[in-house]
């Protein structure tokens, strides 16, 4: 049986998670997510990444955080 491994781009994943590329990057920056290829010049992520995108943002949204004075 054949495995299927889904991967977003940026601006995929941005319109599936409904974050800015702003943000997205800040999510990286912060060691949430991380692109397959960092180092690639388009960053690409599995579909686990929608999951962990979408946590982040309900906890922000919920404990009220401002994630750019978040401890990095």
């Amino acid at each position: 049986m054949a495995t299927v491994t889904v991967t977003f781009t940026i601006t995929e994943l941005c319109l599936r998670t409904g974050v800015s590329e702003e943000e997205l990057t800040e999510i990286v920056g912060l060691g949430m997510i991380e692109p397959h290829q960092p180092q690639a010049d388009t960053w690409l992520f599995d579909d686990s990444a929608v999951t962990i995108v979408h946590r982040a943002v309900r906890l922000r949204n919920e404990l009220e955080l401002d994630c750019r004075n978040c401890v990095r």
